[in-house]
């Protein structure tokens, strides 16, 4: 698709795009315009954390329990978090965090490495935007 934009507007060169947690969507502006500063949807990241605090069966939880549901959150506020420094953050946070949520964790670990490779030298992971 991005090809695409590019053959019909052969001299856009974005400054910045704003995706979902995507790592194919991420991969592919950055492979169609080299320059451009990618960054996740933070929305998109919250939803797609309550997807998978209901797949790993703590959803309810999140919902009834506001200590929980804070703890939760910390996982999500990581995305604030500069790049060079999310691992010492989220190896601090593993220790505060209930055992529970330890796969929540992971998921976020494993989803920014993914993307880490592509935004490295962006900071923060997302834009402080409200829209």
């Amino acid at each position: 698709m991005f090809e695409l934009i590019k053959t019909l507007v052969p001299y856009l060169s974005p400054g910045s795009i704003i995706c979902d947690y995507q790592y194919a969507a991420f991969s592919a502006m950055k492979y169609c315009f080299p320059e451009v500063n990618v960054k996740g949807c933070f929305f998109h990241l919250a939803q797609n954390m309550r997807k998978h605090l209901a797949e790993i069966g703590v959803i309810s939880q999140y919902n009834n329990d506001p200590e929980f549901a804070l703890r939760a959150k910390m996982v999500l506020a990581l995305a604030f978090v500069p790049m060079a420094d999310l691992d010492e953050y989220i190896d601090a946070l593993a220790n505060d965090l209930p055992v529970e949520l330890q796969p929540l964790l992971n998921w976020f670990e494993q989803s920014m490495e993914k993307i880490a490779p592509i935004i490295m030298q962006r900071q923060p992971i997302v834009d402080c935007v409200l829209n």
